[in-house]
């Protein structure tokens, strides 16, 4: 995480490892993972719908 934190800020970091991102963090963090972004986002967007269905935060980087 340290890595990332450096890059796009603690914070955001810890929002994206730990499901609670925004949309600017996932984008953010792809760039600077150098992932494609729209493939990015809709994996993050998966996990996330299929964390609020079972009811707990994922935890899945993007």
């Amino acid at each position: 995480m340290a890595a990332l934190g450096a890059a796009i800020g603690d914070d955001a970091a810890h929002r994206v490892l730990h499901g609670t991102a925004t949309l600017c963090d996932v984008v953010l963090a792809s760039w600077v993972m150098g992932v494609d972004t729209v493939q990015a986002v809709v994996e993050y967007a998966e996990v996330a719908i299929g964390s609020a269905v079972k009811g707990v935060t994922g935890s899945r980087c993007a």
